[in-house]
């Protein structure tokens, strides 16, 4: 979808954008469109400004799935000059554990008591809300402040979900980030001394080593258990100097961004999408 200078699109977890169908204006600096989704399907958010660049400035991108801020992103200067979209796939819940985007379906309830029949935010069910907004990138910074998990998705009255949209935008269940998909993504730089005749290949993997241990040590039974206990057992583990926080590379953390108030305003864009700018 685009909008003035400026493009979000909603993809599959390949990075193909799914179909968009009755695009509309809602107000100003806003746009809204539906797209297509299964229950069970991952999705991805691209973003990028198609045409006049700011000078110096990044897109930074806030995220609510369901009307509920799950994440953020940045799109730096450097990248923008390159025609690189930015991409959030999902939200890091705590140190190595991250939630994917996914499309889910709503658990409906005829009890007043479980749910609210006039719920106050079933306008924005089934939503995928974006906002971006011009921004200046200072110098980034190691995370310190605790990783935060959204609140689950809860009951729906059934004379609160518009009729025929059962759809919700959710996050899926944490995934551990291993130190070697890390490495091979390029996300965790390893130096390699040259190998000589005379000379034994040298090792620098210690701190890559030690992450993999504590990353692949636990089974997958560990890895499925409630997210709330995972992501208290994630931030409950102190700073080490030995291991590199390869969370802090995370675009969650804010710490390195200035949202302008000037001289771009935010605009919005969808609707089955939300999407905002």
């Amino acid at each position: 979808m685009i909008y003035e200078d400026l493009s979000v699109s909603i993809t599959n977890t390949q990075g193909k954008p799914l179909e968009e169908f009755k695009q509309l204006s809602t107000e100003e600096n806003s746009v809204e469109c539906w797209i297509p989704s299964k229950e069970g399907d991952g999705f991805q958010i691209h973003w990028q400004p198609i045409r006049n660049f700011k000078p110096q400035l990044g897109l930074h991108c806030s995220i609510k799935l369901d009307g509920k801020k799950v994440s953020s992103g940045g799109l730096r200067p450097s990248k923008i000059s390159r025609g690189i979209p930015g991409i959030k796939v999902g939200m890091t819940v705590a140190k190595g554990l991250k939630r994917y985007y996914v499309f889910g379906r709503h658990t409906i309830t005829d009890r007043d008591d479980l749910a609210q029949p006039d719920d106050p935010g079933r306008e924005l069910m089934g939503t995928i809300q974006v906002t971006l907004s011009w921004s200046k990138y200072g110098r980034p910074q190691l995370r310190y402040e605790p990783y935060r998990n959204p609140e689950e998705p809860r009951f729906i009255h059934e004379r609160a979900v518009k009729k025929g949209h059962l759809g919700s935008a959710t996050l899926g269940a944490p995934i551990r980030k291993t130190a070697d998909w890390l490495e091979a993504k390029d996300i965790i730089i390893v130096e390699r001394y040259p190998t000589t005749r005379d000379s034994k290949p040298k090792s620098t993997r210690r701190t890559i080593k030690k992450e993999r241990e504590l990353t692949t040590s636990a089974s997958i039974a560990e890895t499925l258990k409630s997210h709330s206990s995972m992501t208290r057992q994630g931030q409950s583990q102190g700073r080490s100097d030995e291991i590199i926080d390869v969370d802090a590379l995370d675009s969650d953390n804010d710490s390195d961004v200035v949202v302008l108030n000037d001289p771009v305003e935010p605009k919005v864009f969808g609707k089955g999408v939300r999407t905002e700018t």
